[in-house]
């Protein structure tokens, strides 16, 4: 007994069919026939009883296209499957009688006419049934799939999806579904697959070729329809779909899954659009990556090789779409700066404007000190502020104006810091008069600065802070130094200067000098000496410091953030002062002891060496 796949064959049919196994061959043929011709008429009287069941088509055609919809693609479509012969699968049935579906009879032996097909379950298999097959290719047509779906579908098991339950006894073929969250290299076509739109099956197509390392052409590609071959002709893969008018949907009609040509690294399809797509996601979980790391990105993740100009391009426009337009983050300095003081109140942020006349304003400057910077600062570091600039990377350019402190670990501590357009007296002026305004009265507080030489820098601080206690950077004055003089012996003099802890050492060294080079001496007496002479330094701020280091690594620390966009710059380094300031709470939260682990160490450093002395 068999499967439930056809309709009931009567007693009287089933003897007339086992007869026919068992006559001799000479009136074999003609026995057939007659059975042949019972079975048929048999079927239909059947059929006419069952009130739910459609007129079985004609099923014994010669030559029978694998097909379970109409043939009413355009003639395109059918010109190219019949030149592609040998691909289409020979069948003749004998029309076969089926039972109602809620009968429950089982369904009889099916005598076929030329080929005998052994029946699994109601499962024809075309290895048994000897029908050449073409491997990896199936020519489909779907349009009117639900018409014969209850009697053709046996044909097509192997094409469909199985009917899930809510959809079961509507009659309805569920056809494979394109999945949107399949991830790149997960991709597998199958014929009958639905896309949404075309323009979805394009893209899958895309992925797929990159991931597979070919190459391929659209031999048709407009609203309705789309065929892609493989670019190397001898290569057999092909993809084609089109617009379903019953599912309503882009259905996949044609695909030969195998390739025979070689992969490359080089793909066409890897094109600016596709490119900058990918890179924008990686941007979004990165926006510090390099341009070697998309590169090595591009190369591990979807296998391509992009050259270097088309490259920096492509990230350039990734992360316009990321970060927005250049010109258009200065448009929005208002709103972030309204941001800041509504998130985190008393935080100071100014924003300073040139006016031109029947035009938008140009952007000038803008100071941001947030006030858990400036708190913290007057509450747990040493008086002493380092100021530095720095230029920024981006299209517009401008210098980046930065206060820095040193807590009890000695470790950075940002203050406050602005964005001009240029390093200038007047820049850094405004810079001063607000960070002077936000830490209180300089003569109250004590504060001591150092700095490089910058341009204008000193004379605005003596204009905003007269009589303020200010360093110069050793390494600084030695760089100039060493411009005119380039003898080792008096190079390695000034750090000797320097460094000195006694007056007595200073002039020992100084006289060195002399001796070796008078204009040399000359120069470095012009110096205030309590500017960059350690033995001379106040010691109201516990800073024995003769460099700006302090500054130099608050730059280097947001180097990567410099290129960036205005808006973007900002928010990452206010990011970056977030993160320092609590990572650097946490490790001093686990700290046993009265001394932080730095001042620890330096107090175990001298007391090793006090060894040596003898107290009188």
């Amino acid at each position: 007994m068999l499967g439930k796949r056809g309709l009931t064959v009567g007693e009287a049919e089933t003897e007339d069919i086992q007869d026919q196994h068992v006559v001799h061959e000479e009136n074999g043929a003609e026995d057939q026939a007659n059975g042949e011709d019972v079975v048929g008429e048999t079927a239909k009287e059947d059929i006419q009883d069952q009130p739910n069941v459609e007129e079985i088509p004609d099923l014994n055609a010669a030559t029978t296209d694998v097909m379970f919809g109409d043939d009413t693609e355009d003639d395109e479509f059918d010109d190219d499957n019949e030149a592609e012969e040998g691909y289409d699968a020979e069948f003749d049935y004998y029309d076969a009688a089926m039972d109602d579906e809620n009968s429950g009879d089982e369904l009889e032996d099916v005598v076929e006419n030329d080929v005998n097909v052994p029946m699994d379950d109601g499962n024809v298999s075309a290895e048994n049934a000897n029908v050449p097959m073409a491997e990896n290719y199936a020519n489909v047509n779907v349009d009117d799939a639900s018409e014969n779906d209850d009697i053709n579908s046996y044909k097509f098991e192997e094409l469909n999806s199985p009917i899930s339950s809510d959809e079961e006894g509507n009659g309805r073929a569920v056809f494979p579904q394109f999945n949107p969250a399949a991830q790149f290299g997960q991709i597998q076509f199958e014929v009958g697959m639905e896309f949404d739109t075309l323009m979805t099956f394009k893209d899958v197509v895309k992925d797929y070729i990159i991931f597979y390392g070919r190459n391929i052409k659209w031999a048709k590609n407009d609203k309705d329809r789309a065929r892609a071959k493989c670019a190397q002709d001898e290569c057999k893969w092909e993809i084609y779909c089109s617009w379903s008018k019953v599912n309503q949907s882009f259905q996949v009609k044609t695909y030969y899954s195998e390739h025979t040509c070689c992969r490359g690294f080089k793909n066409k399809q890897a094109t600016r659009k596709w490119v900058v797509s990918k890179l924008q996601h990686q941007i979004k979980i990165q926006p510090s990556i390099t341009y070697s790391e998309c590169f090595d990105y591009l190369q591990r993740e979807f296998g391509i090789h992009v050259n270097d100009s088309k490259l920096f391009r492509e990230i350039k426009e990734a992360r316009e779409l990321v970060e927005g337009n250049l010109r258009e983050q200065y448009g929005r300095l208002w709103d972030y700066s309204h941001e800041i003081k509504r998130s985190n109140p008393s935080s100071s942020c100014f924003i300073d404007t040139i006016p031109i006349p029947n035009a938008t304003p140009q952007f000038q400057r803008i100071y941001i000190c947030l006030d858990s910077c400036k708190k913290g600062f007057k509450a747990g570091c040493r008086p002493f502020i380092w100021l530095d600039g720095c230029f920024l990377k981006g299209y517009y350019g401008g210098q980046l104006l930065a206060a820095v402190g040193q807590d009890a670990n000695n470790q950075i501590f940002v203050i406050a810091y602005a964005i001009v357009d240029v390093e200038n007296k007047d820049n850094w002026k405004w810079f001063q008069t607000l960070l002077h305004d936000d830490l209180g009265n300089f003569r109250e507080h004590g504060w001591n600065f150092m700095s490089d030489m910058q341009k204008g820098l000193i004379p605005a601080m003596q204009e905003v802070m007269p009589g303020v206690h200010h360093r110069y950077c050793a390494m600084h004055l030695w760089r100039n130094f060493t411009k005119q003089w380039k003898d080792k012996e008096l190079r390695g003099a000034v750090w000797a200067c320097a460094k000195a802890t006694t007056p007595a050492q200073f002039n020992l060294h100084m006289e060195r000098v002399k001796r070796k080079s008078v204009k040399a001496w000359e120069y470095l007496n012009k110096w205030i000496v309590t500017s960059w002479r350690k033995s001379h330094f106040s010691e109201w701020p516990k800073v024995d410091n003769i460099t700006n280091n302090t500054c130099k690594v608050f730059n280097a620390k947001i180097l990567k953030f410099r290129a960036h966009p205005i808006l973007t710059m900002a928010k990452e380094i206010r990011c970056y002062i977030m993160k320092t300031m609590a990572t650097n709470k946490l490790k001093l939260e686990s700290r046993a002891g009265a001394l932080c682990p730095m001042q620890q160490s330096r107090l175990d450093k001298e007391k090793l060496e006090s060894n040596k002395w003898t107290p009188i």
